[in-house]
């Protein structure tokens, strides 16, 4: 939904009402998604713990990284894309050539530096302040946990009001986004993959030099057919349990705007 304007009233006047700016984003399901696993029944004797347990957790993390990753990836298109809307803003770039840099301390200020053009772009195309992230590697999150600069001061300093430790190994914010650390971020070619279940290339997207993303949580929607469950069952011809755990969702980027890329500059 768009912008609504606004106009003074004249005494008298008849009030229509304006109209608002709608458009639409058809977010489509990624199919079922599956991780399985079997267990014969004299392996979980044999053991001392509690297999299954372990097997389903392990299987929920997997569907749950999955689910992340294509966030992401959605994510990182919406920060190329237009907008559905005639009016609204599109999605937002920022490179920097220094983000891989061998020195700490260069590299520390050059993804700071990202941070605070994602948090003046955001503010122009009037993304709330309130609720705005960024998801690192975990080598660029602890980069900037490193890094003090030439007058001694960090994104963790306390007394410039950062807020983080130097002992727990986290920096919290920074130009007033959040910051978090994921093995998640996508840093390759993923403009030709082949995922079975999924029909299209809807979460396809070369992002071999993309480096961070920043958003605001209405930048991207879920759909949720089926929430994580798992099954087991006893399968007497195999003398084991088949262990299923399964999910059905879909991702689309709905604004634009809400998207930020943090990439490398190659040029």
């Amino acid at each position: 939904m768009g912008n609504i304007g606004s106009e003074y009233h004249t005494p008298g006047e008849q009030l229509l009402g304006k109209q608002v700016n709608h458009a639409e984003q058809v977010i489509e399901l990624d199919g079922l998604l599956v991780s399985h696993a079997f267990l014969a029944q004299l392996d979980e004797l044999m053991n001392h713990y509690d297999v299954r347990g372990v097997y389903s957790s392990k299987m929920g993390e997997e569907l749950a990284n999955v689910f992340d990753m294509n966030v992401l990836r959605q994510l990182v298109l919406g920060a190329r894309a237009s907008n559905a809307l005639d009016d609204g803003d599109g999605g937002t770039e920022i490179e920097h050539t220094e983000l891989d840099d061998n020195d700490i301390d260069t590299k520390a200020k050059a993804f700071i530096e990202c941070l605070f053009n994602a948090a003046e772009e955001m503010d122009e195309k009037k993304v709330p302040e309130t609720g705005r992230y960024c998801v690192l590697k975990p080598g660029p999150y602890y980069t900037l946990v490193q890094h003090m600069n030439s007058g001694g001061l960090s994104p963790i300093h306390r007394d410039i009001g950062g807020r983080g430790s130097y002992a727990e190994g986290e920096v919290v914010r920074i130009a007033g986004i959040d910051i978090l650390k994921s093995n998640n971020v996508p840093d390759s070619d993923y403009s030709d993959t082949t995922e079975d279940g999924i029909v299209d290339d809807r979460h396809d997207v070369d992002a071999s030099n993309t480096r961070g993303v920043v958003w605001y949580p209405e930048g991207c929607g879920t759909l949720k057919l089926m929430d994580l469950a798992s099954e087991a069952e006893w399968q007497i011809e195999r003398q084991g349990y088949l262990m299923v755990t399964k999910m059905a969702v879909g991702h689309k980027y709905l604004r634009p705007e809400c998207c930020v890329e943090i990439k490398l500059d190659t040029e």
